[in-house]
């Protein structure tokens, strides 16, 4: 396993996979500095504390960008090798079909994690540059961006099944743009609406949201596993052309 991660990194160097788990953190920064430019003062009128307002105002944001950063991630780390047409080649290497679609999975984990710290960091800017009086909550920062990541992990391993096992990538892109902007709305149960629940924050603005992560992630992180397992069988059953 280690051989296959370190050859997945050597992959993705050069790519736009880099990239993107720097501009989706820088996205949700930029975007929070406008809000609180336009609406600060409605802010804390609404909110009873400094995080709670940014954790909320942020959570319009994070969910969606997470979602959208698995859906394009997957597309990139399964298109190498489909627009390459490289499948062939690297199952003729002595590794285990199972072991190299896990290898995927655990890379798109592992890009996601590190944009979810990148985001954290962000979030200590803001507060230092929002002029917050109160202490940096450094614990609640890194839950505020980890929490809903390891939340979203079922939707990190739909999108990479079906990243691997369609050629064409458009599918599976608009099954991501659906399932992160319409799904979670129809119910909480839905793989899409895991990242709401799991808010480091006491007071919720609105029921959409809830401070659940030690209901949710344990859900997500068994899922998600299921799901994997579950693809990499698929997919080492399957003959790639």
């Amino acid at each position: 396993m280690a051989r296959i991660l370190s050859a997945e990194g050597l992959k993705i160097k050069g790519t736009w996979m880099m990239a993107l788990i720097v501009i989706g953190p820088l996205g949700v920064v930029l975007c929070m500095m406008l809000d609180y430019a336009l609406r600060s003062d409605y802010i804390e009128k609404v909110y009873p504390d400094p995080w709670t307002g940014l954790i909320m105002e942020a959570q319009m944001l994070i969910p969606l960008s997470i979602a959208m950063g698995a859906t394009l991630l997957a597309s990139l780390l399964a298109g190498i090798e489909h627009q390459q047409n490289t499948w062939k080649y690297i199952l003729a290497l002595p590794l285990s079909k199972f072991w190299v679609y896990v290898g995927k999975g655990i890379q798109l984990l592992l890009l996601l994690l590190i944009s979810g710290i990148l985001t954290s960091l962000g979030f200590v800017f803001l507060w230092g540059y929002n002029g917050f009086e109160e202490g940096i909550p450094w614990l609640p920062m890194f839950q505020g961006t980890l929490y809903p990541t390891l939340a979203a992990i079922p939707v990190m391993m739909i999108q990479l099944w079906l990243s691997m096992v369609i050629h064409n990538q458009a599918l599976p892109i608009a099954t991501g743009v659906l399932g992160a902007t319409v799904a979670p709305a129809f119910s909480e149960w839905l793989p899409w609406a895991y990242t709401r629940k799991v808010i480091p924050a006491e007071e919720m603005a609105s029921d959409f949201y809830a401070n659940e992560p030690e209901k949710w992630i344990p859900i997500a992180l068994v899922m998600g596993l299921i799901i994997l397992v579950a693809g990499a069988w698929h997919f080492s059953r399957r003959e790639v052309k």
